[in-house]
C-alpha cells in the first residue's frame, strides 16, 4: 500500500475481505446461487493483492475472517473458510506478483514505477504447481487425521478398520439411498466410479476455484488498468521440474501400498496430475490456433471431452506429459549448449 492512499487502500482492502466472507457465506443459500458465488468468493482478496500488494491482501484476509466467524457462528467454520477460500488466494497473491529482473535472478515483491516494465514474472505454471502441491498435502492431511481417528467420532473407519474408502463407500452409499435414487445401475456407478477418486476430486474443486478466482481477478485488474503485472499467456504454461517427480512418487506409492496408504497416494496423484490436464488444455488450445477453423475445431475437442470424460482425461494428461518433458529436454539441452 503507498504511503499516500493508506486511508483509502486500507477501506478498499477491508471492504474487499467483508465482500469476500460474505460470497462464500452464500454456500449456505445452497442452489445455483450458492455454487456460483462460492466460485468467486475469494476473487476479492486476489484482486486487492495482485493490485495493492500483499500487505493489503493481509488486511483483507483478517477482515474476511473476522465477518465469517460472525456469520458462520464459531472458529470451526471459520477454519472451513480459512482452509477452502484464504489458503488458495495467498498462494496465488503471493506468488502471482513475483518478478525478477535478469540482473538480480532473484525474485521479489518489490516494484517501482522505474523498474515494473522490464521484468520476468513468476510464471503460471508454477503458481498452478504450488497450488497442486498444497491441496495434496491438504489431502494427506485430512487423510492421516481420518485414519488415526484423531477427530474421536467414534467411526471404526477412521482407526483404520475398515479403511477409509470402505467408509467412503458407505456414506456415499447412505446418501444415495437417502436421495431415493431408484436407478440401480446409476447407483452403481457412483459407487465404482466415483468414491475411489472421491478426495481427489474434492481437491481438484479446490485448485479450481482459486484457478478461477485468479484468472478472473487479473482479466478485471487489466481491463481497469489497475494489475500490478501484465496478462499473462496462458497457453505457455511451464511446469516445474518437481512435480513430475512428486507426480511419479504419488503413482508409485498408489499402486504399491494397500489400504488407505495407497487410495491416499492413488487420490495425491490424480491432484498433481492436475497441472499437466490444464498444460494438455492449452497445447491442445495452441493446435487449435494453427487450424485452418479453430473454433470448429475447439468445439469438437471439448465435446469429445464431455462424451469420453474418462478416456480424453488420460489423452489430455498424456498430451501435457509429452509437451513439459519435451521443453524440459530441450531447455536442458539449450543450458549444456
Amino acid at each position: 500500500m503507498s504511503q499516500r492512499s493508506v486511508p483509502r487502500d486500507l477501506l478498499i482492502a477491508v471492504t474487499a475481505g467483508v465482500l469476500g466472507a460474505f460470497l462464500f457465506a452464500s454456500i449456505f443459500l445452497g442452489g445455483a446461487v450458492g455454487t456460483f458465488s462460492i466460485y468467486f468468493s475469494s476473487l476479492p482478496i486476489i484482486a486487492v493483492g495482485m493490485s495493492l500488494g500483499c500487505v493489503a491482501s493481509v488486511v483483507s484476509v483478517f477482515s474476511g475472517v473476522a465477518v465469517f466467524s460472525i456469520i458462520g457462528a464459531g472458529s470451526s467454520s471459520a477454519l472451513l473458510y480459512v482452509i477452502a477460500d484464504i489458503v488458495p488466494a495467498m498462494i496465488i497473491v503471493y506468488l502471482g506478483i513475483l518478478s525478477r529482473t535478469e540482473k538480480t535472478k532473484k525474485w521479489t515483491h518489490k516494484l517501482t514505477s522505474s523498474n515494473r516494465e522490464n521484468r520476468q514474472w513468476y510464471p503460471v505454471g508454477s503458481i498452478l504447481c504450488w497450488l497442486s502441491l498444497a491441496s495434496a498435502l491438504l489431502l494427506m492431511m485430512v487423510a492421516y487425521l481420518f485414519h488415526t481417528n484423531t477427530f474421536n467420532i467414534g467411526i471404526d473407519a477412521f482407526a483404520g478398520k475398515t479403511g477409509i474408502e470402505t467408509f467412503l463407500h458407505d456414506v456415499v452409499k447412505n446418501m444415495l439411498n437417502v436421495a431415493m435414487l431408484g436407478n440401480l445401475d446409476f447407483k452403481k456407478e457412483i459407487l465404482e466410479n466415483v468414491v475411489p477418486v472421491l478426495p481427489a476430486l474434492l481437491a481438484t474443486c479446490w485448485i479450481i476455484k482459486g484457478v478461477v478466482a485468479g484468472v478472473a481477478a487479473q482479466w478485471v485488474l487489466n481491463h481497469f488498468k489497475m494489475a500490478l503485472r501484465p496478462m499473462p499467456d496462458y497457453n505457455e504454461l511451464n511446469i516445474t521440474a518437481w512435480s513430475y517427480l512428486a507426480l511419479l512418487t504419488a503413482i508409485a506409492v498408489g499402486f504399491l501400498m494397500h489400504g488407505d496408504i495407497g487410495f491416499t497416494g492413488k487420490n495425491v496423484a490424480f491432484v498433481l496430475a492436475l497441472p499437466l490436464m490444464f498444460k494438455g488444455v492449452a497445447y491442445m488450445h495452441k493446435l487449435a490456433g494453427q487450424a485452418k477453423f479453430p473454433k470448429f475445431c475447439l468445439m469438437v475437442f471439448y465435446i469429445l471431452f464431455f462424451i469420453k470424460m474418462d478416456l480424453m482425461t488420460v489423452v489430455i494428461i498424456g498430451l501435457g506429459l509429452f509437451e513439459g518433458a519435451a521443453k524440459l529436454y530441450q531447455k536442458k539441452m539449450v543450458s549444456n549448449g
